[in-house]
């Protein structure tokens, strides 16, 4: 059974609680429509959740990583073993706002977006275009939360090459063993020498306004 939730409806107030409990767990959830595009997820509003476990030598912190969008809202969770941190930005009004040291403030638009885009970029989006000029290609296909995804797999190497990419992680570290699965322009998961790094947990589809708020209360998604 996907944990895919259809439909969700958040009510916050600056680190309120959520009231959508009856959504969270159990049989009743629904699943992502099928054929449903990126396009018609950004329409609607989704998110993604991956829980992160650092590789060995590269960081010391684990936790969850949530990516939320909504039209031209857009949204970025940590929550970690040592910190919480928020960043959500809106382009119609350019205007952004970042969580840190436990208070919400007003961030500068444009390196909130920056910000945003590239934890994105990195952890989220499909970077199979960029790592398959780095030693990657298509080996076959994998199920997820019951999404059949693309997996990739291979050893980093820029050699050759005058820059390296950012993606994914230690992947990107010269002769790492790293294996990335993707299902519509989304990364579910991703191995570092066969541990898994990353990982979906959860997918929403269909979300309030409210969720691009001053609030860090995520457990809508599990």
């Amino acid at each position: 059974m996907k944990k895919i939730i259809i439909s969700l409806s958040i009510v916050s107030v600056c680190v309120a609680a959520c009231s959508c409990a009856g959504l969270l767990n159990g049989p009743d959830n629904g699943e992502v429509p099928d054929g449903i595009t990126i396009e018609e997820m950004n329409e609607k509003g989704y998110a993604i959740k991956l829980s992160y476990t650092s590789a060995e030598g590269y960081s010391s912190d684990n936790g969850s990583l949530v990516y939320t969008r909504k039209g031209k809202k857009y949204r970025w969770d940590t929550v970690s073993q040592r910190s919480v941190y928020a960043y959500y930005y809106d382009r119609a009004s350019e205007s952004g706002y970042q969580y840190y040291d436990e208070e919400w403030a007003e961030y500068d638009y444009y390196r909130c977006q920056q910000t945003v885009n590239n934890l994105f970029s990195e952890w989220v989006n499909d970077c199979s275009s960029l790592l398959k000029n780095y030693g990657f290609e298509k080996t076959g296909t994998t199920e997820i939360l019951g999404l059949t995804c693309d997996v990739w797999t291979g050893t980093y190497s820029k050699e050759g090459k005058a820059f390296g990419a950012v993606a994914y992680g230690a992947m990107a570290k010269e002769g790492a063993k790293g294996e990335f699965c993707v299902w519509n322009g989304l990364t579910l998961r991703t191995k570092v020498d066969d541990k898994v790094q990353t990982e979906c947990t959860a997918i929403v589809v269909g979300i309030d306004d409210d969720a691009f708020s001053q609030t860090v209360d995520i457990s809508w998604i599990k």
